[in-house]
């Protein structure tokens, strides 16, 4: 498999977060820094990339309760749906609320 290389102005603005092919698919993530980090595991990132891609995403934000933008191709997201970015109808993905005892 050959490597794939930076866009024309030498970064991969407006790719898969997972493939780094440009696309313009997407969907949401809600909830805590976690839930980001365990959702681009999901899509296929190594545990450490989706932790440092975490960090990088909270730096500018408060802890707590987040809408996560993740820019990725429906190959990529296998069964999870995408929506059109240019569109504004990304899906949202949320926890499952955990019943009360």
């Amino acid at each position: 498999m050959s490597a794939i290389s930076p866009g024309i102005k030498g970064t991969f603005t407006g790719s898969c977060v997972v493939c780094l092919r440009g696309t313009g698919t997407g969907l949401v993530f809600l909830g805590e820094p976690e839930w980001l980090a365990a959702g681009l595991v999901r899509l296929g990132l190594p545990m450490d990339d989706a932790v440092a891609t975490t960090e990088v995403a909270m730096s500018d934000r408060p802890d707590g309760w987040e809408e996560w933008a993740v820019r990725v191709c429906s190959d990529c997201a296998g069964p999870l749906p995408v929506g059109v970015i240019s569109l504004g109808t990304l899906p949202a993905i949320r926890p499952r609320p955990t019943p009360l005892t």
